[in-house]
């Protein structure tokens, strides 16, 4: 009988390869690049547009002068959010009960 220590070794090296590569930094740093363009955006949407002059840029225009989807987008979000948490909550629930 193989001695414990050797088999985890043996199941280990089966699981891991030296060729696989850990991406969790790269996707950490594609999240948080996201959410900060995400945030600038939305405090232009919310804030400055109001603030500043008129730019002659249509869009920009319109959203200096728009009250009802500068705020529905950056409400979307956290909603849709809680939303796919308490979808995946319930069928944590529903599966181990």
């Amino acid at each position: 009988m193989p001695h414990p220590s050797h088999t985890w070794q043996r199941i280990h090296a089966l699981s891991s390869s030296a060729k696989e590569t850990d991406l969790t930094p790269l996707w950490g740093y594609v999240i948080l690049v996201a959410v900060s363009i995400f945030f600038v955006l939305c405090m232009y949407m919310l804030v400055f547009s109001k603030l500043l002059p008129e730019t002659g840029v249509e869009l920009l225009d319109w959203i200096k002068h728009d009250r009802y989807y500068c705020y529905l987008a950056p409400a979307t979000v956290p909603v849709t959010v809680g939303f796919i948490y308490f979808n995946w909550l319930s069928l944590k629930f529903f599966r181990h009960n």
